[in-house]
């Protein structure tokens, strides 16, 4: 199993702007979980005008160098609700 710091490390070796600075700003990112067995995590973003934060699964791929949305951006309400949906991935 590897970590989230790990994972970054191996996205960082493509083309992929998923964990650049500027695009967390942007966005308003925040990650909100460990990387699980599957190797999925959550993020949490600001809507636009900035009145909440919603919580999206993400899976990392090493095979591709890529991390993708599982199910729908912003999907969740809570991070909870979000972490508890990223264990549950198969």
């Amino acid at each position: 199993m590897i970590t989230l710091a790990e994972a970054k490390a191996i996205y960082r070796t493509g083309k992929g702007h998923f964990f650049d600075r500027e695009t967390f700003k942007y966005w308003g990112t925040r990650i909100e979980s460990a990387l699980y067995k599957n190797r999925c995590f959550v993020t949490s973003e600001n809507n636009f005008d900035g009145s909440r934060r919603a919580y999206t699964v993400r899976r990392f791929s090493p095979d591709f160098l890529h991390v993708e949305t599982v199910g729908e951006f912003q999907e969740h309400a809570t991070k909870w609700g979000a972490r508890e949906a990223a264990k549950e991935v198969v």
